[in-house]
């Protein structure tokens, strides 16, 4: 079995994790922050696996 590290998912605005993982699917995710309560919203390419921030 070959283990992969997982990317990091940070908060743009206070840098606090939010979570680890892969996003696969084409779309965009909204996370709000539990340290800061900012909304980040992360957008996903399906074409290369990229998740680019979104500024708010």
């Amino acid at each position: 079995m070959e283990l992969e590290s997982k990317e990091d998912y940070k908060c743009k605005h206070c840098n606090k994790l939010l979570f680890k993982g892969f996003l696969v699917r084409d779309g965009h995710i909204e996370i709000k922050c539990k340290h800061c309560k900012f909304i980040n919203t992360f957008n996903i390419n399906n074409k290369n696996n990229e998740a680019t921030p979104k500024s708010n």
